[in-house]
């Protein structure tokens, strides 16, 4: 989970939160030819586990996991509401992790992905030689049916 390149994360000047957090490991793993699958925010603020999906999980689980998790997404929902809208949550590093999971369900291309000088872990795309693939495509509606199966079931 990196990067925020249409969208805007809520890092200070739109960077998503990981980059953000250490840029400085960011700038390190693109230098050194990992080549890293990115998931950015783009793609996963896409998917969208709604509240009525806990609500209802809650009410007909035995599971005591199921049921903390339905107690403590609350306020975490409510964050997401609003900074992205609806009523539900987005699960972005969950989403990532789905990219490894069902890469049926993601596209990616070769990108050069950088730091944008300017703006504290802000990715950028520029000409030069590929350094990461980033995700352009995302299949959300399966991956949120997916989730929320693993998730609320």
């Amino acid at each position: 989970m990196a990067g925020a390149f249409e969208v805007e994360g809520q890092g200070l000047g739109g960077a998503d939160f990981n980059t953000w957090s250490d840029p400085e490991a960011m700038h390190r793993v693109l230098m050194t030819g990992v080549r890293p699958r990115l998931v950015p925010l783009d793609a996963t603020s896409q998917v969208m586990l709604p509240r009525a999906a806990f609500e209802a999980a809650a009410r007909v689980t035995e599971f005591a996991l199921t049921q903390r998790l339905c107690r403590a997404v609350g306020p975490y929902m409510d964050l997401h509401a609003s900074t992205w809208g609806g009523d539900g949550c987005r699960p972005h590093d969950a989403v990532a992790a789905s990219a490894a999971l069902w890469p049926e369900l993601f596209g990616f291309e070769p990108a050069c992905v950088a730091l944008d000088p300017d703006r504290q872990g802000r990715l950028v795309r520029r000409d030069g030689p590929h350094n990461a693939e980033v995700c352009v495509r995302i299949d959300a509606d399966e991956v949120t049916r997916r989730l929320s199966d693993l998730l609320l079931a």
